[in-house]
């Protein structure tokens, strides 16, 4: 009976070990810590300048184990963090909570700079990173060689070449969304999205051809460019490569992006067959491209 007591005082004790080590008060690896950053630069085309138009961080945390403490843009530290469980457990940190000197400070920074450091400090621990500032503006967009506002509409099934410039340094990336808003099915208005082109590309590209067999319908497509700096990213068969380019306690991706063009263009196989309006239609379509981009890339 002695043994049994014993035994059983044995499987007591280990299992109280056991739920102990589960019981830590922060992650036991700092693998668990991965940070996702993102930047958004706005063109000021009066004084020639970008400023700081959105700003947000995440740290996913299915464990409810890490805790913000602080973060640096440039040499500014904040310190507003909240915690979201609307879908999944996350840590976030936005420009919602930067006060109006905050932002001087941040864009003054970032008009003087070619570069943008930043800075995440948690719990579990430090990771730091830099991303080269987007420096130019997609420019003298063209299509099969015209301006945009001379183009009425664009024949069905034939190609399209896009064509454009940047004055200065190129992206690093660009991200390429192509994609019908409405069109003609069977004689009736079809509303559903339809997807042409979903694609990262070199920044230093400044054309792309997009098929003509793909213009297959009558209706309205629309074009989204979104120039981006960051992680090193590739886009394959669908397929999303990227590399982490934040160091220290885990691992971070800091992006950044710039200016998105968005155009819409009819498609149609005259002009009088043409039933739509480019300039009357949403441009806040839920198709919108750096919400698109932003979960590609991760974000939530």
């Amino acid at each position: 009976m002695k043994k049994v007591f014993v035994v059983l005082a044995i499987i007591i004790l280990l299992l109280e070990v056991a739920c102990s080590s589960d019981n830590s008060s922060g992650p036991e690896l700092e693998q668990e810590q991965v940070v996702y950053v993102l930047l958004e630069e706005g063109y000021n085309s009066s004084e020639s300048i970008f400023n700081v138009d959105y700003f947000e961080g995440y740290i996913p945390d299915l464990n409810k184990k890490i805790v913000g403490e602080s973060y640096k843009i440039f040499s500014y530290e904040f310190d507003n963090f909240e915690r979201n469980f609307e879908y999944y457990t996350y840590v976030l940190f936005t420009i919602s909570n930067w006060s109006n000197s905050q932002m001087d400070n941040v864009n003054n920074a970032l008009h003087n700079s070619s570069t943008v450091p930043i800075e995440v400090v948690t719990n579990v621990g430090t990771l730091t990173g830099e991303v080269d500032k987007i420096m130019s503006v997609l420019q003298n967009v063209q299509y099969n060689g015209n301006d945009p506002a001379t183009v009425e509409f664009l024949l069905k099934d034939n190609e399209l070449n896009i064509s454009w410039e940047y004055p200065s340094t190129p992206p690093e990336k660009l991200f390429l969304y192509i994609y019908y808003t409405e069109w003609m099915d069977g004689g009736n208005l079809n509303t559903e999205n339809i997807k042409l082109v979903e694609k990262i590309i070199e920044g230093n590209n400044t054309s792309y051809l997009l098929e003509g067999d793909l213009l297959n319908k009558e209706g309205v497509i629309t074009i989204e460019m979104i120039p981006i700096n960051g992680a090193f990213v590739t886009s394959e068969d669908n397929n999303t490569l990227k590399e982490p380019n934040m160091t220290g306690d885990g691992i971070g991706y800091f992006y950044i992006f710039a200016d998105d063009y968005r155009d819409n263009v009819d498609i149609a196989v005259s002009p009088t067959s043409t039933q739509f309006k480019r300039d009357t239609l949403n441009m806040e379509s839920n198709f919108h491209g750096k919400k698109r981009l932003k979960e590609i890339l991760g974000f939530k």
